[in-house]
């Protein structure tokens, strides 16, 4: 727990001062013994950086590199001086470099026993793919370099280049040596020749017998991709970033190899049943100004069925309020232009006062307010609770803590309004067959069985397409009727849909993988 919430502080002050570039977090061993080792972590950032009289002060209270950055980035710059006690806790030192306008590296120590488990190597599982002669062609030097890593560890034989041109000199003379490259793993967007151009080169100059597979592993969108060339060149797709397990289970896919299943998850962090019923339908305001922790935290209130709105601050949260009655209020405490602490002092005056800030309907006299905040230092909740907070939980956000403290502040009325059910069975029930075309139980199992998400899916697949058949036509009809086969493109790789009836035209055995993952 302290080194999640040491690594998502500084990760998220490095995406928040990084506009371009890349944040790259590494570990490696600084010491080990018997039953012991510490782990050195550094978090570096091509971000806006700070000069040597801004980084001194960085670790202070309250103190952040220049105070304009409280309105324009959010915080106070608390949270580092936290880490540094954590770090401090775990045995460790922090230490930072930093250069303006060039960015930012933080790096700190940390002590950890050892298990006695030993975990079982992927290298066992390559089967007779080890030793696999593989290729990575990317021109960012931290992509070839964690996937150098990643295919050593599953012991295979990795060249890396930065171009399209230096992969095309390199396999071809493999190839006459007879130590053929078998595997390519090709980035999209590069300098000069691009990774569609480069395997499309790659198909057209080899004899079919000898092609490599082809994996493109790319940040950009699919649907972008499809409308750039013929996919029928890649034998799969994997997005950066990438894990381990993601990328081997592909490689082990692509050369029809039996996939290693994910372990068995503990019951930690899984979403309680027992009381959702209860809660259903409530309505909760989210007041959180990081995109990613409101994405997360939006959905796992909606799988509890629960009506979610949302605010990026404080201000606006009281604005929200004023139009519209909540059963419960999940409010950070760091956020740009007002805090949450200040959102809640304002609250509960205008309660006090019988403003126009009031609370649902069958609720208490005062509409209940939640600190969801990464602050987990002694007296932090006591700053919370004298600020108006009745209850105070931390980030990152486990669902059996969230759950407790809806159960606890919600109170359970009969509500009008139902966001959707929470079982498979109900949301076929509501949605009958589906529209035509539309396979309603294979979509939901394709969304991994998540209900309010399919059906999220669904309302933005609706909201998107509804002339999609139109201008398919008139593409396919005008002067550019590549236009309409890039829109076709673009409707399979929908996840909201999935077809009833299976395509007519069947892929070759090397490309079923990627027919499957443009259908999903």
């Amino acid at each position: 727990m302290r080194l999640g919430q040491i690594l998502i502080n500084l990760l998220g002050n490095a995406v928040k001062f990084t506009h371009a570039g890349e944040v790259v977090l590494s570990v490696d061993v600084a010491q080990q013994a018997a039953d012991a080792a510490t782990l050195r972590f550094e978090v570096r950032d091509t971000g806006i950086g700070m000069t040597p009289e801004q980084a001194d002060a960085l670790f202070e209270p309250f103190t952040q590199a220049d105070s304009s950055t409280t309105r324009k980035y959010g915080g106070t710059g608390l949270g580092l001086t936290i880490s540094k006690r954590l770090i401090a806790f775990m045995g460790g030192e922090i230490e930072l470099e930093s250069e303006v306008n060039k960015g930012s590296i933080f790096r700190f120590t940390a002590c950890f026993g050892l298990s006695d488990k030993i975990r079982e190597a992927r290298a066992h599982a390559a089967g007779d793919l080890k030793g696999m002669r593989v290729l990575v062609v990317d021109d960012s030097s931290t992509s070839r370099e964690i996937l150098r890593e990643y295919l050593r560890s599953m012991a295979f034989d990795v060249t890396t280049v930065d171009s399209g041109e230096a992969a095309l000199a390199m396999i071809e003379p493999a190839l006459a040596d007879r130590r053929p490259y078998r595997l390519v793993l090709m980035d999209w967007k590069m300098p000069g020749m691009d990774g569609l151009e480069a395997a499309r080169r790659i198909k057209q100059t080899m004899p079919p017998s000898e092609r490599p597979a082809i994996i493109m592993v790319t940040a950009g969108r699919r649907e972008e991709i499809f409308g750039q060339g013929d996919i029928e060149d890649f034998d799969g797709f994997i997005m950066k970033p990438t894990s381990p397990s993601v990328l081997f289970n592909t490689i082990m896919r692509v050369f029809g190899q039996a996939v290693c299943q994910p372990p068995v998850r503990s019951s930690r962090g899984r979403m309680p049943s027992a009381g959702i019923d209860l809660m259903r339908g409530a309505r909760v305001l989210l007041v959180e100004d990081n995109d990613i922790n409101r994405q997360v935290a939006t959905e796992m209130l909606e799988q509890m069925g629960l009506m979610v709105d949302t605010a990026i601050n404080g201000k606006i949260a009281l604005e929200v309020l004023k139009a519209q009655r909540y059963d419960l209020v999940l409010m950070d405490i760091q956020m740009p232009v007002m805090d949450g602490l200040e959102a809640t002092r304002h609250i509960r005056a205008s309660e006090g006062q019988g403003g126009d800030v009031a609370p649902a309907t069958g609720t208490p006299p005062t509409v209940p307010i939640v600190a969801m905040t990464a602050h987990a230092m002694h007296g932090d909740r006591e700053k919370s609770l004298a600020a108006g907070m009745d209850d105070h939980i931390t980030k990152p956000i486990d669902p059996k803590a969230l759950f407790a403290a809806l159960q606890k502040w919600i109170v359970p009325v009969k509500r009008g309004a139902d966001p959707g059910p929470s079982s498979l069975g109900s949301v076929s029930a509501g949605l009958g067959d589906g529209p035509a075309g539309i396979d309603i139980t294979d979509g939901l199992a394709r969304a991994s069985g998540n209900e309010a998400l399919y059906r999220k899916l669904l309302r933005t697949f609706y909201q998107e397409n509804q002339s999609i058949a139109d201008r398919i036509a008139a593409a396919l009809a005008s002067a550019v009727p590549a236009s309409g086969l890039r829109l076709l493109h673009t409707l399979k790789a929908l996840p909201a849909i999935s077809a009833r009836r299976p395509y007519t035209r069947r892929p070759e055995p090397s490309k079923r993988l990627w027919t499957r993952q443009t259908r999903w």
